[in-house]
């Protein structure tokens, strides 16, 4: 194999490993942000829906039914908002971001090293040199969020998005081939 054949092979596999990593993340974290408002918008409601009824009724007699009614919504109240504390949500969803932002970084990177190659800014030796240090980043990035998971659907969907985006001046289709016949643990996400 030819080296810049080689070159033009690791510069995309992780232009679209990083591409990839930080779609799935910001899809994760876009999940996260969405399971958050939707168990933490009907503990609010429900609570300003209890405190409501149960001050104007204060100096009132209230029926058994109402006590019964509210006893209910304080109990899925609290379900909900023990639901949200325990699954994090809004820690996982700032984990995600954190960690698509560095991706980003990462792509950036590799992009410029590829576009410095082309243009015979940089030598072979430097390229590789170069190459190595953002690859090095990369890996550290995948091996420090490896506690955050991806859902099957968060995968998918980057890879879906990516392949319709395609934007990138590269051979997208060899890459891709190659992303979804391996083992998705080396591509930095998991079920």
């Amino acid at each position: 194999m030819e080296k810049t054949n080689q070159i033009d092979i690791l510069s995309k596999d992780l232009i679209i490993r990083a591409a990839l990593g930080k779609t799935c993340h910001f899809n994760a974290a876009r999940r996260n942000r969405s399971n958050n408002v939707c168990f933490g918008i009907p503990v609010i409601l429900i609570n300003v829906l209890l405190g409501s009824v149960l001050i104007a009724d204060l100096n009132q007699l209230i029926p058994d039914i109402l006590k019964w009614i509210s006893a209910l919504f304080a109990i899925i109240a609290a379900s909900l908002s023990g639901t949200q504390t325990y699954m994090k949500y809004q820690n996982k969803y700032e984990e995600h971001m954190k960690v698509g932002n560095k991706l980003i970084k990462i792509e950036k990177k590799a992009e410029l090293i590829y576009r410095k190659y082309l243009d015979n800014i940089l030598t072979k030796e430097q390229f590789y040199i170069d190459f190595e240090i953002v690859n090095r980043e990369y890996t550290e990035i995948c091996e420090d969020s490896s506690n955050l998971q991806h859902l099957e659907r968060d995968f998918k969907k980057a890879l879906n998005y990516l392949k319709s985006k395609n934007n990138k001046e590269l051979v997208f289709n060899d890459i891709y081939d190659k992303i979804t016949t391996h083992n998705r643990v080396e591509f930095h996400t998991s079920s």
